[in-house]
């Protein structure tokens, strides 16, 4: 089974041993933000999905490749 895109949101930064409070400070959102997207409450905006997908080094369809359609 693929994951959602909350769980890879979730599996990238605890990969990288990074907490949400560190997350929310590098893309200049709150960590109240950070946690809505990895519970999925709320979708991140294209914006904050290509923001997402460069802090952690890929490119935005590399992370939507891995959410299951």
């Amino acid at each position: 089974m693929r994951a959602s895109l909350a769980q890879v949101i979730v599996r990238r930064r605890t990969d990288a041993h990074m907490t949400q409070e560190f997350v929310a400070h590098e893309l200049g959102v709150s960590r109240q933000a950070v946690s809505k997207r990895e519970w999925g409450a709320s979708e991140p905006s294209t914006t904050n999905l290509i923001a997402l997908a460069h802090f952690f080094g890929v490119e935005p369809a590399d992370l939507l490749r891995e959410v299951a359609v």
